[in-house]
């Protein structure tokens, strides 16, 4: 099949029209209310829901109403008729290759270094030679014989190409993101002919459902042998059924991205599908046949988006993944991280405790991303605690955090869990870990003196026997039962850190005064410098401030020091050289609440108030823009609204 012999129309086809919209083929053959009533059509829905005139039905001459298909995504302008000629099926995978790539022989554009009967008109009304310069340098990076990796990205690539193309045979990674694939067993087509592949992102392709499991012997089960990594994200999978018959011709995945994939999570109905897929393919494996387990090599999963809610009836299904390293989960509707009747969606300790310390519990596991969820409770990261070999996290923008200041919300997390070394990225020092676990301490005492009936430390003589038997005495059921709930890792924490235990504990001489003491309460030491451009080659400038010192009157300080306007003024401080800066930027909280420890550097930088200003007015424009854009639409749907009641009353009354 060369490029012009383009496949027949066929239903689930991706097509694209001449101004670049795409859209699905859901109909095929005559309409009902075209003039000529054996022409063919092709019935298209959109991507955009807003690019077509109906819904999939029209009206005849006699009023009737007739539906030729139903839209996947509901809308009153998601679909339209067209004629064939009208529509783009795209282009074959090879086709493109050899458009973008070049072999050794091809001729040059500029032999000469310019470009031949091409010129550029001159101010004085001449013409002047188009120059190419570095054009072989060029070719030379783009001869498929010595590249590993090709990118094609929205080329309209929806087919292999009948031709063996040898000299791509040895192409290890292939990008085809944004294009019209569609047919899986097309995808396995090319995956023959290019047999090391083994990177294959197909994003942002919509592909067709796999009904059924793929049988020993069909040609997609021997198509993907050496793949390792598939990126499926946002290829509208609408069930995990196809993953699974996809899974079993993957014997060598190792990575795979499924994310924005709304149909793989959810409501009740997709959980219980999930699991039945899930169950459905394990028992295939049980019962011979010489397939491997489900993802037995798996190492990376990408599953942000997706819809994912519930941690025991979604997540924890892949809790025994052998090699499972990396589990992506941004995005999404989770609640909380545990397994059992009381968490439910949501977890708690306990829960956790009981999912995770199982020896096929995510024992692997090293990263987990949680951004943009709904986890509201600490146990959810107390939780974490074990998953044993649990290096990273991201976690951002869910409740549990919301209203913290960015340091404050990173020491909570590195102080809950102590195998973390990196946080939202940034690699965790000692230093400030040990900032971190002793500004945690003093902030659980402080949550202690505020336990009903407990309002200060024990007795001297429980403090005889040593650092741990000094506290595990001080503490009342009350507060015990308290900590093993809400702070699990507490007591450890001052056992570790021995020259503050008496400040959790209410030391020697300490009593409730002393145990009541924070870190925010006390003097630290920071370095202050100027970024402004009219200060900054002024020294720096160490300090002793308390804790206590609030952002504003920080910037007062800054203001004596360095001569700037306080309202100017921009502060950021960094407590580690390696650590990412954190904006103080609530001129009414203390220095205490961002997480400042001692030897922490703050900066000063002087606002760009033009650059505000057109900042401002550029949201305030595009907002505009956006506004007028959903009035419009609005106005639209309800004018076709009212077209169809009063076609529907025309035809009613005709009848």
């Amino acid at each position: 099949m060369t490029e012009e012999q383009q496949p027949d129309f066929c239903l689930g086809q991706r097509v694209v029209d001449d101004e670049g919209n795409r859209g699905t083929v859901r109909y095929l053959g005559p309409v009902a209310s075209a003039k000529d009533p054996t022409a063919a059509w092709v019935g298209v829905e959109w991507d955009d829901s807003t690019r077509g005139k109906h819904d999939g039905s029209v009206v005849t001459a006699a009023g009737e109403i007739v539906r030729h298909f139903t839209c996947v995504k509901p809308g009153l302008t998601s679909a339209s008729f067209l004629k064939p000629n009208k529509l783009n099926r795209g282009t074959s995978f090879m086709a493109v290759l050899h458009r973008r790539y070049v072999g050794p022989d091809a001729p040059l554009e500029a032999p000469n270094q310019v470009f031949e009967g091409a010129y550029a008109n001159t101010s004085k009304g001449g013409q002047k030679a188009i120059e190419f310069l570095g054009e072989k340098k060029i070719r030379a990076r783009q001869q498929i014989g010595t590249l590993t990796k090709v990118s094609m990205r929205g080329e309209h690539v929806a087919w292999a190409g009948e031709e063996e193309v040898q000299e791509a045979s040895h192409l290890v990674e292939v990008d085809v993101q944004g294009n019209l694939w569609s047919d899986w067993e097309e995808l396995g087509k090319l995956a023959r002919q290019l047999p090391r592949l083994e990177i294959l992102h197909l994003n942002s392709n919509l592909m067709r459902p796999l009904q059924a499991p793929v049988e020993e012997g069909e040609s997609l089960r021997r198509s993907f042998l050496g793949l390792r990594v598939l990126v499926l994200n946002n290829c509208g999978l609408s069930g995990w059924k196809t993953v699974m018959h996809l899974e079993e011709c993957l014997p060598c995945l190792e990575e795979v991205g499924l994310a924005r994939n709304e149909g793989l999570g959810g409501e009740k109905g997709g959980r219980e599908k999930m699991k039945e897929a899930i169950e459905a393919r394990r028992e295939r494996t049980e019962g011979g046949g010489g397939l491997h387990a489900l993802f037995h090599k798996l190492k990376s999963l990408d599953l942000s988006g997706t819809g994912l809610g519930d941690w025991r009836e979604e997540v924890a299904l892949f809790m025994g993944l052998p090699e499972l390293k990396i589990l992506s989960l941004n995005e999404n509707e989770i609640e909380g991280v545990g397994s059992g009747e009381e968490g439910g969606g949501g977890g708690g300790a306990a829960a956790a405790t009981t999912a995770t310390s199982s020896p096929y519990g995510f024992k692997n596991l090293q990263a987990i991303h949680l951004s943009y969820n709904r986890i509201s409770s600490w146990s959810s990261i107390d939780a974490l605690t074990h998953f044993p070999s649990l290096t990273s996290l991201r976690f951002a923008s869910n409740p549990l955090t919301r209203g913290m200041g960015q340091g404050e919300a990173r020491q909570l997390l590195i102080a809950r869990v102590p195998t973390l070394t990196r946080v939202n990225g940034a690699e965790i020092s000692v230093k400030e870990r040990i900032d971190a676990e002793r500004s945690y301490i003093r902030r659980v005492n402080r949550e202690l003196n505020r336990v009903e009936g407990e309002k200060g430390g024990g007795s001297q003589g429980g403090r005889e026997g040593g650092r741990e038997g000094r506290v595990a005495t001080n503490l009342t059921q009350t507060k015990a039962a308290y900590l093993k709930k809400e702070h699990p890792r507490w007591l450890s924490l001052v056992q570790q850190h021995g020259e503050i235990a008496s400040w959790a504990v209410g030391g020697e001489g300490g009593g409730a005064g002393v145990g009541t003491g924070t870190l925010a309460k006390g003097m630290m030491l920071v370095t202050l410098v100027s970024m402004a451009s009219g200060s900054m080659t002024l020294p720096p400038v160490e300090k002793k401030i308390p804790g206590t010192l609030t952002v504003g009157q920080l910037k007062l300080l800054f203001s004596k020091l360095f001569k700037l306007e306080v309202g100017l003024q921009v502060l950021y401080y960094k407590s580690d050289a390696r650590a990412p800066p954190s904006v103080l930027d609530e001129d009414e909280e203390s220095l205490g609440y961002f997480g400042l420890t001692s030897g922490s550097v703050i900066y000063m930088n002087e606002r760009d108030l033009r650059q505000e200003a057109r900042e401002d007015e550029s949201r305030r424009e595009a907002e505009r823009e956006r506004m007028e854009a959903q009035l419009e639409q609005v106005e639209r749907l309800d004018r076709l609204k009212r077209a169809q009641i009063g076609l529907e009353k025309q035809g009613a009354a005709a009848r």
